[in-house]
This record gives structure tokens, sequence and C-alpha cells, in this order.
């Protein structure tokens, strides 16, 4: 953040107009969404950089989202309904979305994983991310 943008605001407009908006309490499902979101990935981050690594992450958040156990360079519907969560993109067209998913996923597989990973990841809601863990995670420690 460029803290020299806060000292160009004047005192008053800070005081009246941006200041209570940090004393809003925030929705529970916010909240929540937040909680969710750092503590299973915290779980999800562990397990799978003690068994795996960014890379297996990946490949099973997007079979996940495609509803599949393997890869496909394909997307699914459910997999485009996430993507249309993101404000931006909630007008795209399939076909769209689908080059969007390759582009990023598939073909630039090694740049910035985790980021791409925090972005799917992000995308889920709570019960979606509570699935995930229960399949890829739970599920396949009883599987060894």
């Amino acid at each position: 953040m460029n803290i020299d943008l806060f000292k160009k605001i004047p005192l008053d407009v800070m005081k009246n107009n941006i200041l209570p908006f940090t004393y809003l309490k925030q929705s529970p499902e916010l909240l929540l969404d937040i909680r969710s979101f750092h503590t299973d990935f915290y779980i999800l981050e562990h397990c799978y950089s003690y068994h795996y690594n960014y890379m297996v992450l990946m490949h099973d958040l997007i079979c996940f989202c495609n509803r599949s156990r393997i890869p496909d360079y394909n997307m699914n519907d459910y997999f485009g309904q996430l993507l249309k969560r993101i404000f931006k993109m909630k007008d795209w067209e399939y076909g769209l979305l689908n080059v969007f998913v390759f582009r990023l996923f598939h073909r630039d597989v090694m740049n910035h994983p985790l980021r791409k990973i925090r972005f799917i990841w992000g995308l889920l809601t709570p019960l979606e991310r509570t699935r995930f863990i229960n399949i890829y995670v739970i599920e396949d420690e009883y599987n060894y």
C-alpha cells in the first residue's frame, strides 16, 4: 500500500468518510469465509508440502473444479460457474472461460503455482473447501 496517498487525503474526509467504514461489523458469512480460507489453506499447504508439492495441489484443485479425477483440458460447467463468481467474468461465454483456464492453468503451469492455487481456493465457498479437504486430503491418506 502506498502511504503517500493517505497523506494527500484531507483530514476531514479521513475522519468522516473513511474511518467510519473501518468500524462497521462485517457479515458472519464473510468472516466465516475469511477464517475458512486461512485455516483450511494452512491445513492444505502443510499436507501437500509434506506428501506432495504445489503442482500436485494445483492438479487436484483443477480436477475438483472439473468434477473429475483425471486432468482434462476442457472445462466443466461447474468450473465455469466458479469462475463466474468473479465480477469481471460473470458475463463471459463458456468458450472465453475455457480459453482463460487453458492459458492460466494448463499452458503456463509452472509460473506462479501458489498464486494460481490461492486464486482457485478463494473462489471456493467454505463448504466446497471442506469437501476438497475431505476428498483429496483425508480420503487419500487412508488410501496409502
